[in-house]
């Protein structure tokens, strides 16, 4: 359930208050309030400039090509070419204790081209030797490639990276969206390493509503050099909007929206209703859709909730005939002007995400499942 093609913005500031504390491994709920206190603010990353020098010697594969990318698989940083398989050069520009991928290929004499993706962790004045083992039994690659230098951290990225080459999983800008993706990279978080590599990997997945409390204990047990890495520190800062949820809506500054027939979203119409159940949704989350048509049900049987719908939708084009087709009542589609407000103040990076709130803007549960949401309107 990843929110996809919205970035939250860039809210760094303060200092992380450290407190340690034992929350338990099935809730998300139980040790809230602990983890409000400890994660207490939001903190800045510092990044350190960091060069390395990485050299080679792979013959038998003609001249080899290595593109150099930062984590995020897209923005490039430099290209390199190990003539004859022959490399030594120094990488500048870097941040330490961060990832980058090597995208490495050639022409091997014997099975023809081929190509490999290598994560690397940056360490500041390092020397890493790009290396060809032969490939494991069965595979088609004429050798593994792996990089000597990095330690335990380059150890666990190259055991992760393979395992998604094994599995026939692409590692590309958009393969989050595969489940098989999400579930191998779950595995390795999985194994509890307080590693940078492993807050990479947490970075990558958008679950952490799902997972609060292994996350939290994770980032404590880490290493304060850990803790200051790019992936903890986004980490940490999750876990402070999470239990920093806000507890009113302003609906003049966010979810302005519109229905189908373009009319406006208006508060005021609904305030003969005590509550309001908020289903945020996108055409785009299986999920999400999924529980469309049975949201009616749960909610018709309460007089005093009305139930809007509001989608996040880019495009009128994916939405309208969605739901026009189910016949949605109160369906919205956020305006684009506060579409990345109401993304940044509520926190939406889980999709659906099920509100109850008053008409006046009050939030009386800022984070329902669906399973949840006839148990909580009962109690009301």
């Amino acid at each position: 359930m990843k929110l996809r093609n919205y970035s939250l913005k860039t809210a760094l500031f303060g200092a992380l208050v450290f407190l340690f504390f034992s929350c338990g491994q099935n809730s998300d709920k139980d040790s809230t309030g602990e983890l409000k206190e400890t994660f207490g603010s939001l903190t800045a990353y510092q990044a350190q400039p960091a060069s390395f020098r990485i050299f080679s010697q792979i013959p038998g594969n003609g001249d080899i090509s290595i593109a150099v990318k930062a984590d995020n698989r897209r923005d490039f940083i430099t290209q390199l070419a190990a003539l004859s398989g022959h490399l030594d050069a120094t990488i500048d520009d870097l941040q330490a204790n961060e990832i980058c991928f090597l995208e490495i290929s050639g022409m091997n004499d014997q099975t023809g081209y081929w190509r490999q993706v290598l994560p690397l962790f940056v360490v500041d004045g390092a020397e890493f030797e790009l290396v060809a083992d032969a490939p494991p039994a069965g595979s088609t690659e004429p050798h593994q490639l792996r990089i000597k230098g990095g330690g335990e951290e380059q150890q666990f990225l190259e055991e992760w990276s393979w395992a998604l080459y094994n599995q026939a999983i692409p590692l590309s800008d958009d393969a989050s969206s595969f489940e098989e993706y999400d579930n191998l990279n779950q595995e390795y978080i999985e194994k509890a390493k307080p590693l940078v590599s492993t807050f990479y990997l947490i970075s990558r997945e958008r679950n952490h509503r799902d997972h609060l409390n292994e996350y939290s204990k994770l980032f404590l047990q880490a290493p304060e050099a850990v803790k200051n890495s790019k992936y903890a520190v986004d980490l940490a800062n999750h876990i402070h909007r999470i239990t920093h949820a806000p507890t009113t809506i302003d609906f003049s500054r966010i979810l302005t929206a519109r229905t189908s027939r373009v009319l406006p979203f208006e508060p005021g119409a609904f305030a003969d209703k005590e509550y309001l159940v908020l289903y945020i949704w996108a055409s785009w989350e299986p999920q999400a859709v999924a529980h469309l048509a049975d949201l009616e049900k749960v909610v018709s049987s309460h007089d005093n909730v009305a139930l809007l719908y509001f989608s996040l939708d880019t495009r009128m084009s994916d939405w309208k005939p969605l739901t026009d087709k189910m016949g949605l009542e109160n369906s919205y589609m956020v305006r684009a002007e506060t579409r990345q407000a109401s993304i940044d103040e509520l926190y939406l990076t889980q999709l659906p995400r099920i509100l109850i709130v008053r008409p006046d803007g009050q939030i009386v549960e800022h984070d329902l499942t669906f399973e949840q949401l006839e148990k909580t309107l009962a109690a009301l």
